[in-house]
């Protein structure tokens, strides 16, 4: 029996073994993980060669991307190697694979709406800018042109922040060091006025060439454009506040103009608007306590008429409103392009806008500030050198 034995378990021994299955490929994000690891590593142990790190990372992750063409994942592996800022070559050819890549422009629109948030490398603008010149789709092309016109306009605020004598220059330092010292310099070379007028351009050409670009709230995606142009060109501080002519909730026409002469507080509110509704005692007080001089609030109400007649007779108030057809996207608060309510300017007494935002107790410091300028002497005139005095 146990020769048996012996000889069954010989020929076990002899016999061969199954083949032990083969692991499987990894996955595109495991590959990207690992050479992510790599650079992280790289960059510890040699911090002072952090340029040749970022090119060889570069090449790894382009030569990564090439492997899943046309998908989300190469794209945002192409636009990494883009915000590395690896060198003009590198970026170049990142830039010529996501525009050549023939992903759907559903991407690509993401990935152009991506480039509107967060801190932006020296390439995005060329990005963006080939994207417009090198997709012959609208909406791709009006998607990067609006993101274009918005990086272009951030820039020109950077400039202006930074440019800007009265910040502490702890402050400037710190904001040149988030948002990229040479960079900054670039931008600050080219100015805040051109770089404006750049970001301007931008969004006519949406209006003039990319208007019926989808937008899912708009409609279309110039409609949004023209709206921003016209804030941006009509509505800033500074600048003499446009005509408004309409009707209040009673039907009475009345226009903006007709309170030249008087400090003005432009309300865009209503009663569905909860902060609205809560700044109403604030308002009244506001009103009662100027009623001897020259100001007033003026409202633009969104509520349907019904909605509206319910409110009044339970908030009754003493001013004045534009009834913007029932609609919080009225055509007086879409041209003024209102997208948060309550929206709050304050107008001087020649109509100028000196002021203007969502926070009531704020802009009442300013209504107050007006106010006493307005009451203020003039200043006597200096005499000039060698006149009698």
């Amino acid at each position: 029996m146990w020769i048996a034995s012996l000889f069954a378990a010989s020929l076990l021994a002899l016999a061969p073994t199954a083949q032990e299955a083969p692991a499987p490929e990894p996955t595109y994000a495991q590959r990207l993980a690992a050479a992510t690891s790599r650079f992280d590593a790289a960059i510890a142990a040699q911090p002072d060669a952090r340029a040749a790190q970022v090119a060889a990372h570069a090449e790894e992750l382009l030569a990564l991307a090439a492997t899943a063409p046309a998908t989300r994942e190469s794209l945002d592996t192409c636009l990494r190697v883009v915000t590395l800022d690896p060198g003009e070559a590198v970026a170049k050819r990142a830039i010529a694979a996501i525009v050549g890549s023939g992903a759907e422009p559903r991407l690509l629109v993401a990935l152009s709406q991506s480039l509107m948030r967060g801190v932006p490398s020296r390439w995005h603008e060329p990005l963006l800018e080939a994207l417009v010149a090198g997709v012959e789709q609208r909406d791709v092309q009006g998607y990067a042109a609006y993101a274009l016109g918005h990086l272009r306009l951030d820039f020109a605020d950077d400039v202006a922040y930074f440019t800007d004598a009265a910040q502490p220059e702890e402050k400037r330092a710190e904001y040149a060091r988030r948002r990229g010292a040479a960079l900054l310099a670039d931008h600050v070379a080219r100015g805040a006025d051109a770089l404006r007028s750049a970001g301007l351009a931008a969004l006519r050409r949406v209006v003039d060439d990319f208007y019926f670009a989808d937008h899912r709230k708009a409609g279309y995606l110039g409609a949004l454009a023209d709206a921003e142009l016209f804030e941006l060109e009509n509505l800033q501080v500074g600048m003499v506040a446009p005509e408004i002519e309409g009707a209040d909730e009673d039907g009475v026409p009345f226009k903006l103009s007709d309170y030249r002469g008087k400090v003005v507080l432009l309300d865009f509110w209503g009663y569905w608007c909860p902060i609205c509704v809560h700044n109403l005692p604030g308002e009244r007080k506001l009103v009662d306590r100027l009623k001897d001089a020259p100001f007033a609030l003026v409202g633009v109400n969104s509520d349907p008429k019904d909605r509206l007649a319910i409110g009044l007779k339970h908030e009754p108030l003493s001013w004045r409103s534009f009834f913007d057809g029932g609609d919080p996207y009225g055509p007086i608060a879409s041209r003024w392009n209102v997208t948060s309510w309550p929206t709050m300017y304050v107008l001087d007494e020649a109509g100028v806008i000196c002021a203007k935002g969502e926070d009531l107790d704020e802009l009442e410091r300013a209504v107050d500030a007006l106010l006493a300028r307005a009451a203020a002497p003039a200043a006597a005139p200096a005499g000039r050198a060698g006149a009698p005095q």
